[in-house]
């Protein structure tokens, strides 16, 4: 964190920033205020009006036969709820699914969490929004991420079988069974969501980070 806010307050347009927003200058780039700034960001992003959360709410016709279908398949047979769940469809814990490295990263590979290549469950809201995928970056659709579940099996030189989750395994799902998944998941998007993308950030970074 130290090293964060130290990077914020050499950048002088996130200074002016943090000024406007708290006053006293450079002095107004701490941790406390970082946190505040994080956090009212966070309060703009709430999600709660997709089709999904229609259909929850009543309105059986918020949803196609086919994503229909497909919503049963992911709490059922696909079993994509036993991680994706909740509100926020994550159990926000962390797992080993043996996801391969983006070659793009700078050290090779990301071991993620203990060095056991876990990493923590996303939520799915506007995942329709948000390719590419997995914390690597490296699958472009989410059929791509749907056949990669399926196959139940590691990708990841790094990644031995004793090291996966127990909870990933095959699925022996069909090709008609993930696109309408596929269909499922694209109920997820929440309308109103702010999709605005900025031409540059003060840092002068590129949008969105360096892999892509």
């Amino acid at each position: 964190m130290d090293s964060l806010v130290a990077r914020l307050a050499s950048i002088p347009e996130y200074v002016i920033m943090f000024n406007t927003a708290f006053s006293g200058g450079i002095a107004s780039v701490t941790r406390e205020n970082y946190a505040k700034a994080m956090a009212s960001f966070e309060r703009t992003i709430v999600a709660k009006n997709s089709r999904y959360d229609k259909y929850l709410g009543g309105e059986m016709s918020a949803l196609s036969e086919n994503e229909k279908k497909g919503l049963l398949l992911f709490f059922g047979k696909a079993a994509c709820g036993n991680c994706h769940s909740g509100p926020m469809l994550s159990d926000y814990n962390f797992h080993t699914l043996g996801v391969q490295d983006n070659t793009a990263h700078p050290e090779g590979t990301d071991q993620g969490k203990d060095d056991m290549y876990r990493f923590r469950t996303p939520s799915l809201r506007n995942v329709a929004l948000t390719a590419p995928y997995m914390h690597s970056g490296v699958l472009a659709t989410l059929k791509d991420v749907v056949v990669f579940m399926n196959e139940g099996v590691s990708r990841n030189e790094n990644v031995l079988s004793g090291m996966m989750d127990h909870k990933m395994k095959p699925l022996n799902l069909d090709s008609e069974e993930i696109n309408l998944i596929v269909d499922f998941l694209g109920t997820l998007t929440d309308s109103n969501f702010d999709r605005t993308i900025p031409s540059q950030v003060p840092s002068g970074l590129p949008v969105g980070g360096n892999i892509q």
